[in-house]
Parts: C-alpha cells; sequence; structure tokens
C-alpha cells in the first residue's frame, strides 16, 4: 500500500490550479502550508486512515524540478465517465495530454485509463539545454527560452514558425503573459514576444474520420511515415487496429471541443486568421501553401518546389471503420 506521494513543484500557486482540478472530485481535501501543498482524503470514524496521501512541494535542495523517467502516479476513478471529465479538468488547468482516456488492453481488458502530466518551466529548460542556476528570476529564463525557441523555430529562413496544439496552449499563454502582465489581451502578449504574428488554423472539417485516425494512431503506435515509407513517429510497439465504436464517439466530442476552443480564442482576440482544412492540404499541398504565402507577404512561386515528406495513413481501414459507425449509430451527424 503507498501511504503517500510527494511531487516538486517549482510554481506551487500554479501547481494548486492543476492538481485543485481533479482530485477535490476524488474526495482529496486540501491543505495549504510553509511547505507545500498536502492532499488527503477523509477519514471515516472507526475505519483506517484512507491512503495515499499527495504532497506538492518545492525541492528540498532548492533546484529546479525535473521529470522522473519512468515514474507515474495513478489516481482510482468511479467510472469510465469520470475519468474523462477529470481528464478534461486537468488540462483545462493547464495540465498537457500524455494519452487520451480509453482502454489499454495490453494491461488488461477492463484497464481504462488517461494519461496526462503538468507542464514545467523545467521541461522547456531541459528541452532547450539551458539551466535555471544561469538566471536570476524566472522571467529571465523565461526570456532566454522564447530566444532559444525563435532560433530553433526559424533556422535559415528567417521566418520564425510555431506549431501549437491546442492542449499545451494554456501552458503556453500563462508563460506568455508572466512575461508580459502589463499587457491586457493574448494578442499583444503574443506580438510582444514573437513581434507580428500571422495565424494559421489547420483544422479538419470531419471529426469522425479525424477521429478514426486519431484513434488507428494510439492503438497502432505509429504517428506519422514518411513520403518513401518509413516510419517517421512511433510512440509504442507496432499493434493491429481494432474497431471501437465507444472509443471513436469519445474522441469525436473531444476534438470537436478543443476545435471550438480555438474558434473562440480567435473570435474573443479578434483575430483575423487563415483557416486551411486537412483535406485541402493533402489534396493540393503546392496551391494551399502558395495561400500562406499570400498571407505572409511573400512570393508565393516559392511553393511551386515543394514536395510533401509525409504519407498519408489513412486507407480502406479508415474507411470501413467510418461507414460501419454512421451504420451503428444512427444518431450521429458529422
Amino acid at each position: 500500500m503507498i501511504a503517500y506521494v510527494t511531487v516538486g513543484a517549482d510554481d506551487i500557486a500554479r501547481a494548486k490550479r492543476f492538481y485543485s482540478a481533479f482530485l477535490p472530485a476524488l474526495d482529496y481535501g486540501l491543505k495549504e502550508g510553509p511547505e507545500g501543498l498536502s492532499y488527503a482524503l477523509p477519514e471515516q470514524p472507526g475505519q483506517s486512515v484512507a491512503l495515499p496521501d499527495f504532497y506538492v512541494k518545492p525541492t528540498f535542495d532548492g533546484h529546479p524540478t525535473s521529470a522522473g523517467n519512468g515514474a507515474m502516479i495513478a489516481f482510482e476513478a468511479r467510472s469510465q465517465k469520470q475519468v474523462r471529465d477529470l481528464h478534461a479538468a486537468a488540462l483545462d488547468a493547464g495540465g498537457l495530454d500524455e494519452g487520451q482516456p480509453g482502454f489499454r488492453d495490453s494491461y488488461g481488458p477492463r484497464f481504462y485509463v488517461g494519461y496526462l502530466h503538468n507542464p514545467s518551466l523545467s521541461a522547456w529548460l531541459k528541452s532547450y539545454k539551458l539551466s535555471r542556476e544561469n538566471f536570476v528570476s524566472d522571467r529571465e529564463a523565461l526570456r532566454a527560452i522564447f530566444d532559444a525557441a525563435r532560433k530553433r523555430g526559424t533556422g535559415n529562413t528567417g521566418i520564425f514558425g510555431l506549431r501549437m496544439q491546442r492542449g499545451s496552449f494554456n501552458f503556453f499563454m500563462q508563460q506568455v503573459g508572466a512575461l508580459h502582465p502589463e499587457l491586457d489581451n493574448d494578442i499583444d502578449r503574443i506580438h510582444a514576444v514573437f513581434g507580428h504574428t500571422q495565424f494559421i488554423h489547420l483544422t479538419r472539417q470531419n471529426k469522425l474520420n479525424q477521429a478514426i485516425s486519431r484513434v488507428k494512431a494510439t492503438q497502432t503506435g505509429l504517428w506519422h511515415r514518411a513520403a518513401d515509407g518509413t516510419e517517421l513517429e512511433r510512440q509504442s510497439p507496432p499493434r493491429e487496429p481494432f474497431y471501437n465504436a465507444d472509443e471513436i464517439e469519445r474522441t469525436v466530442e473531444e476534438l470537436t471541443v478543443l476545435n471550438d476552443s480555438w474558434k473562440h480564442w480567435f473570435s474573443r482576440e479578434k483575430i483575423k486568421h487563415l483557416t486551411v482544412t486537412y483535406n485541402e492540404l493533402s489534396a493540393d499541398p503546392v496551391v494551399v501553401l502558395s495561400r500562406i504565402l499570400d498571407q505572409l507577404g511573400l512570393n508565393r512561386e516559392m511553393a511551386s518546389d515543394i514536395k510533401p515528406s509525409v504519407a498519408k495513413l489513412a486507407n480502406a481501414t479508415n474507411r470501413i471503420w467510418a461507414e460501419r459507425f454512421q451504420t451503428e449509430r444512427s444518431y450521429y451527424q458529422n
């Protein structure tokens, strides 16, 4: 039996927002003190103390926190729905997705789980091979991180590009806001950090097809393949895909929420963005890239020599699953 679990945090206030987004729903109460956060289950009269306790504290040695490779903490939920709801709540509180809620057959036929982690400044520093000890404050460290990101994202093109997933966007904007708290909206803060910025929203209109692609990738472990057929990104050992209507429907719902979140943000910030659909890009990448170059005020002729470096993963299985899903769930409207 686990008596307690302790995790380190550089920013206790932000850690509180993250863990308090889902632990209270699992009956954990919070006590705050000079040493950090203490989450504990309620004691029932005549019963032994419910375990484990969960503590969030600054590091003992005062150095920045770092991820323990292979370390994991699991909280037991009451239902599959609660797993999905709490996973979504944690993402809204700034967490990053490490595995969508669903069955993991390799652990057993009834093993239903979702994975996520609390992002940190330390992880960004590590990604850019920077050390917190070299900076007098978190703001100075953030400036160095964004400088390094601009350099990496520019290469030899003279144009900085950043691909942002909605699941990590909240944490990103928290850090941008920490650099420029004097500005009162997201768009001004982004411009202050990166300069004049153009926004391109890459989306897939058919959420059922997108969900099937995502479910298949999760099952098979293969996320990207090069145009020559070689694997570019594999996240788990190869497995055969299997049809799971519940998982497909849940993924459709999640992708719809994420897409709506982007549209709400664009509207709130009054951003005139360029929308590019997956089907357009897949059908004629040169034409789409020409539109993007026009949006950037650059020579569209540069698109003529571009050849896609990735291959499409969708195949006959995707089509069969889509037809079966629409037959079985006649109420579904894409």
